[in-house]
């Protein structure tokens, strides 16, 4: 039989080779798993949850036996049982906070999701070896070079422009097929940001900042919060070349890639580095609009964002005849997250509108003073302007404020839980 230190080495050792393969299987199995649940009335949650448990189950439950194995091996020193189980529980600890911290505030922001699979594979094919004394295993340690080599090599499509890791999600910047690029992040269940140098409107909802200048035409300083690849900078600039623009990105690399393959090199923009709700309580500078696009994992807004706090702060940095736009995805009209940050909107702006768009888009429209939605003269603005707000414009509808309204706030907020119950419930989740 085996002697457990040699069964805890080999437990070792054996999720390290798996370890260092997983970068290989995501895409396959992931694959399969929404293939299997691809006739079925599910959301993308069950494939989702299928792939994940398939992945890491495994290793999850071999390292969970590391600790039993090595109180085991230790129990046999009987002289010092206490002082070995306390050496034991602080290693553990020690190792969880490692694991916890590391990864996040290093590791995947500096080298990336896979390279951190293969050195955590690495580490772990080490240590087996080394405890197992076995040194015709050392070949094992090139597991982690495969990825390297070129018939491992993920090759890129022609369609696909840019693919990679940035430190808040997977970017991909792809020529699509109808013409323009496009911007996705994650599984890409909906275009980022547009681009086609000679094309300034798309047809979706960034369309319509376009037409908050006609709310307020002396209006000059407009704020996008969730720039992204500058879709709506490059036509605000284009029809208004007289507004300063200002752009609130947290992402250091899609700012880069909206300068190398969305043209935001060609618009005048002042463009900031930062969490929008940080920027907003560190800005002291009114804006006359303000655009929020802002969304986590593309398709919820995040909690922070939706909260009374944070609709306050964007009311302070408005002028007295400021108009806030925001877009929200909702499924359907009576979804309860869509209502949470309508009332919550409409508690701190006396006057609200919202704009329904197509496929479960929803923009809602505030400020301090009343807006009218008045379709301006022909001749005043570009035809493609002039043409949006006809069709804009006879939509929109002003909402009063439910005063018996659930609110949502930094202390208590029940968006996250809705976000969560819509990924869960829909069998299809696309924002565009």
């Amino acid at each position: 039989l085996i002697s457990p230190n040699q069964l805890l080495y080999w437990l070792v050792l054996l999720t390290g080779v798996y370890v260092s393969i997983i970068p290989l299987m995501i895409k396959p199995v992931l694959s399969l798993s929404f293939k299997i649940f691809s006739d079925q009335e599910l959301s993308i949650f069950f494939p989702s949850l299928l792939a994940i448990f398939v992945l890491f189950a495994l290793p999850i439950f071999a390292l969970g036996m590391v600790s039993p194995l090595a109180a085991r091996i230790g129990i046999e020193k009987m002289d010092r049982v206490g002082g070995m189980i306390g050496d034991l529980y602080a290693f553990s600890t020690i190792g969880s906070l490692v694991g916890t911290f590391l990864p996040v505030l290093v590791l995947v922001p500096f080298i990336g999701s896979k390279l951190s699979f293969y050195l955590f594979g690495f580490l772990l094919i080490l240590l087996g070896v080394l405890g197992l004394r076995r040194w015709y295993l050392l070949f094992l340690l090139l597991l982690p070079l495969l990825p390297n080599f070129p018939w491992f090599q993920e090759t890129l499509s022609k369609s696909v422009l840019y693919r990679g890791e940035s430190s808040y999600q997977y970017v991909q910047v792809k020529e699509l097929s109808q013409g323009g690029r496009a911007l996705f992040f994650n599984e890409g269940l909906g275009i980022q940001s547009f681009y086609s140098p000679k094309q300034y409107l798309t047809g979706l909802y960034w369309d319509v900042a376009n037409l908050l200048p006609l709310l307020y035409p002396e209006g000059k300083n407009f704020l996008i919060l969730g720039l992204a690849g500058g879709t709506s900078a490059r036509s605000l600039h284009h029809f208004y070349p007289h507004l300063k623009l200002t752009g609130v990105e947290i992402d250091p690399e899609v700012i880069r890639l909206s300068r190398d393959y969305f043209g935001l090199d060609q618009v005048p923009i002042k463009i900031v580095n930062t969490d929008g709700r940080v920027f907003l309580n560190n800005s002291t500078e009114k804006y006359d609009f303000m655009m929020v696009d802002v969304f986590r994992d593309g398709i919820y807004v995040p909690f922070h964002m939706t909260t009374q706090e944070f609709f306050t702060s964007v009311k302070d940095s408005l002028t007295p005849k400021g108009v806030l736009m925001m877009n929200v995805f909702s499924p359907k009209r009576e979804d309860p997250l869509l209502k949470l940050i309508q009332d919550t909107v409409s508690s701190v702006f006396p006057h609200f509108y919202t704009l329904r768009m197509s496929r479960g888009t929803y923009l809602f429209l505030a400020s301090s003073s009343p807006l009218a939605f008045e379709i301006p003269e022909s001749d005043q603005y570009p035809e493609s302007i002039y043409q949006m707000a006809q069709q804009a414009f006879p939509k929109v509808k002003k909402v009063k404020a439910d005063k018996q309204g659930s609110l949502s706030k930094d202390d208590y907020s029940l968006a996250e839980l809705l976000s969560a119950k819509l990924l869960f419930l829909e069998k299809k989740v696309n924002a565009f």
